[in-house]
């Protein structure tokens, strides 16, 4: 964080505390604008659907509500699944930077 206490004089302090908070307010709106584009992508929400359903499925087995279930998860599904949060990060990254 910007030390604007330490700035010397009071004008100028004043000043660049101000410089500071309206780039900061920027760059939040900037952030909220890609969100709501990254949240309106399909090929971003159809890949973190598909994560939160077997994060919810594997949780459900595993913490033992329905363990009768745990014989049928299939291990490779699962295996294959969890690359998955490596392909929401991209997709989320290639939106943020404009890659794609």
């Amino acid at each position: 964080m910007l030390r604007t206490d330490a700035t010397p004089g009071t004008q100028h302090k004043i000043e660049v505390r101000r410089e500071y908070i309206s780039l900061t307010v920027d760059a939040y709106r900037l952030a909220e604008r890609k969100a709501h584009a990254i949240l309106a992508d399909e090929v971003v929400r159809i890949a973190q659907e598909k994560l939160w359903i077997l994060m919810r499925r594997s949780t459900k087995c595993w913490n033992g509500k329905i363990l009768k279930k745990l014989p049928r998860l299939d291990d490779q599904e699962t295996l294959y699944e969890k690359i998955q949060i490596g392909y929401l990060d991209l997709l989320v990254n290639q939106k943020m930077l404009g890659d794609r």
